[in-house]
């Protein structure tokens, strides 16, 4: 029988190594090593290689209350955190609502299919509920398939926009990649914008 999920718990028939139930919650001080641990498995996995003081700083921005940048863990019963979504709130010309950026979402493989992903976004879209954010969105490679599948049935289709992105010299300088036609290479800045 299939996991399956309820009210922001995700409770499964049998999963090895994961104790439920997994609920989404905001970070904290306190998850800033799981939170690295994930954050360094998610660049591998884009083949990105950041300089510490990015990550840093990406981490300071996160855990700063009041702050745009934030964010929400899905973290099983035993406390281990399973997976991260971090977002942007930020101003739109086309609103006077905020919107949310979706900037990067990643769950451990050993805890995927399970209906994480699915839950970190669905806990980010009530939180804009309850914000009154305009929107959340997000960009994800053309070629994840199974994201985009996620993605098409439980919350939106592709609006159809095209990004295009001029990369700065000061970035350029700070991401390293194998390949110049990376997510993350110095033209595409990973999930941002």
């Amino acid at each position: 029988m299939a996991d399956t999920l309820i009210r922001g718990e995700v409770v499964p028939q049998r999963h090895p190594g994961i104790e439920f139930p997994v609920t989404i919650r905001p970070a904290a001080a306190g998850d800033e090593a799981a939170w690295r641990e994930l954050w360094a498995a998610y660049l591998r996995f884009y083949q990105v290689a950041l300089p510490p003081a990015v990550t840093d700083a990406t981490w300071r921005r996160i855990s700063t209350p009041g702050g745009p940048m934030g964010a929400l863990l899905a973290v099983d019963a035993s406390g281990d955190v399973l997976g991260f979504l971090n977002y942007v709130a930020h101003q739109v010309s086309f609103c006077e609502l905020d919107a949310c950026l979706v900037d990067d979402i990643y769950v451990r493989p050993d805890a995927r299919r399970l209906g994480i992903g699915r839950e970190l976004l669905a806990s980010l879209i009530a939180r804009a509920d309850a914000e009154g954010w305009s929107k959340v969105y997000w960009v994800a490679l053309e070629s994840n398939s199974v994201a985009r599948r996620m993605f098409d049935r439980h919350f939106a289709k592709c609006d159809g926009h095209v990004r295009y992105t001029v990369p700065c010299r000061a970035a350029a300088r700070t991401i390293r990649t194998p390949s110049p036609h990376s997510e993350f290479s110095a033209a595409g800045l990973g999930n941002h914008q």
